[in-house]
């Protein structure tokens, strides 16, 4: 149903609503193919909405994507890189994410709006630690 042009709207709710067991199953079931899931269109908007509402749930997300396979096959993709891009907002303390995104090589395209919110990320850690 994430996949789906209408039902995605559903689980998005069932997200932000839902009772956690729901939420839980979802996104237990978006981990399971979670490359696929981060470049699909409508599925994106799902784990986006995931990995924004629920702190676990994105460190789950973030977990099972690092797993995956390499980052750049994500985050250089046309809606993948929105994903990411909300993962290293949402996880800022994940140092394994931020590193993922800084040493992957060919991070062009789409995946250079993702080294730039790394790149943020990275000036306000310095400016705290300054």
């Amino acid at each position: 149903l994430a996949k789906h042009e209408y039902a995605n709207y559903v689980i998005q709710t069932v997200l932000e609503r839902g009772l956690i067991m729901h939420r839980q199953f979802i996104v237990g079931h978006l981990s399971a193919a979670i490359a696929d899931h981060c470049t699909n269109m409508f599925s994106s908007n799902v784990v986006e909405r995931a990995v924004r509402s629920d702190a676990v749930a994105a460190n789950f997300l973030v977990d099972n994507l690092l797993v995956a396979g390499p980052i750049e096959s994500v985050a250089g993709t046309r809606y993948g890189n929105f994903v990411v891009q909300s993962m290293v907002k949402c996880c800022p303390h994940r140092e394994d994410l931020l590193q993922a995104v800084e040493t992957a090589p060919g991070m062009q395209g789409f995946g250079k709006h993702v080294m730039s919110a790394v790149k943020q990320i990275r000036a306000r850690q310095h400016s705290r630690s300054a």
